[in-house]
């Protein structure tokens, strides 16, 4: 800027952005999860066995949808589901399509920001995050990710993180 004498910025901007670690939180994951479970009704509680025994017989092949009307509890589902890995010591990753229902999630942001989605999207688009940057460094250890509303995300977005999970994790897609 000095070159074109300009005067430069009075602020590092970068120093206010988001880190792209989440929140650590002094969070008893075990109390919520044992005052979260019994409240699970026969459908919810159904759907946390089937979900957890996946996970735990093979976590690269279980991959889960929920689809139901708003209030159906699938949200109180998902803090369960998160809470139980977290209180076993696994990092758990909660995003939402949008910021609302982020939010709602335990840590949760939105997928654009926790995995660095282009904005401008193509058919072979990835995401801004290299193996060894922290960011990467978590996803390659993740234990689960929580996705909500993804049928409000573009495909190509999805995509994009899927790409990007097989690069940093050395899989093929």
């Amino acid at each position: 800027m000095a070159s074109i004498q300009m005067e430069g910025p009075l602020y590092d901007w970068a120093i206010f952005q988001q880190s792209s670690l989440p929140q650590r939180r002094s969070v008893d994951n075990t109390a919520l999860f044992e005052e979260l479970r019994p409240m699970l009704n026969a459908d919810q509680e159904s759907a946390f066995t089937t979900i957890t025994s996946a996970i735990e017989s093979d976590p690269q092949t279980a991959h889960f949808y929920l689809q139901g009307p708003g209030g159906t509890g699938k949200t109180h589902l998902y803090k369960t589901i998160c809470y139980k890995y977290r209180a076993d010591g696994k990092q758990v990753l909660c995003v939402a399509s949008t910021s609302v229902a982020a939010l709602l999630l335990p840590n949760g942001r939105t997928s654009h920001s926790q995995f660095k989605i282009p904005i401008v999207l193509n058919e072979d688009s990835t995401c801004a995050i290299t193996k060894t940057s922290p960011l990467g460094k978590l996803l390659s250890s993740v234990h689960l990710i929580i996705w909500d509303e993804v049928p409000m995300q573009n495909k190509r977005c999805f995509l994009a993180v899927h790409r990007t999970m097989c690069d940093l994790r050395g899989e093929t897609g």
